[in-house]
């Protein structure tokens, strides 16, 4: 398994910039970068790799009780019902409403709402995302 490859694709997916997974991992994202680079020999060492695997292991956590908790997609009338999912439009309104979390968590969040919009559309849900008030 290439952990750089591996490394690079759950940063990237949970929207997290060089910097924030520095950050997550106690260094700088210019450390990142080199640990993610297919041309280094520096991969990324085991504490960070399972850092970003647990804020992985969230996200993806989180969509699988989303899914779990629904219904079957149709009810007894043939209906189905619209998932509603909420997103926050910018880091200070969700830091506002989750006191104490971190940035990167913000843009994290946001990721899990569009994983969680795939996963919905691939098990034919309809949704729809709607903007925290």
């Amino acid at each position: 398994m290439d952990d750089s490859a591996l490394f690079r694709t759950m940063r990237e997916t949970l929207g997290l910039t060089h910097d924030d997974a520095g950050e997550l991992c106690g260094v700088a994202g210019r450390t990142v970068r080199r640990w993610e680079s297919p041309d280094e020999t520096w991969p990324p060492p085991a504490d960070a790799m399972a850092a970003m695997q647990d804020r992985w292991a969230a996200v993806t956590d989180r969509i699988g009780e989303v899914l779990e908790s629904l219904p079957d997609p149709e009810d007894e009338f043939g209906e189905t019902e619209t998932v509603r999912l909420v997103r926050w439009p910018s880091n200070e309104a969700w830091l506002r409403d989750h006191p104490g979390e971190q940035l990167w968590s913000w843009k994290m969040d946001c990721a899990a709402v569009g994983l969680t919009a795939v996963a919905l559309d691939l098990a034919d849900y309809p949704r729809t995302i709607t903007w925290a008030e």
